[in-house]
């Protein structure tokens, strides 16, 4: 877990269900962007999954393996999985 400059908290999960992309609520293998509403619960903010979220979920090689990396001062988000694959995410988009 890591938390970002404005108090973001920013996670990977690993293998699983995904259908968010069809308003559902599962993000298997997916980064994950929460933030605090005002009654102190934790809520969605922003995700992203990669294109080839089946194969990777098929083959065992999740991002979820590793953990997340804020570069501070910065706006990026940094995380690899087993696929060996380094994902470099704008925070903010």
């Amino acid at each position: 877990l890591t938390v970002d400059d404005e108090g973001y908290l920013h996670f990977m999960t690993g293998n699983g269900d995904f259908n968010a992309n069809e308003g559902g609520k599962n993000l298997g293998t997916s980064f994950i962007k929460l933030r605090m509403d005002d009654s102190g619960a934790l809520t969605l903010a922003d995700w992203f999954t990669p294109h080839n979220v089946d194969i990777l979920n098929a083959w065992d090689a999740d991002l979820g393996s590793a953990g997340v990396l804020y570069l501070p001062g910065t706006k990026y988000i940094a995380g690899i999985g087993k696929e060996s694959v380094l994902y470099l995410l704008d925070k903010n988009n």
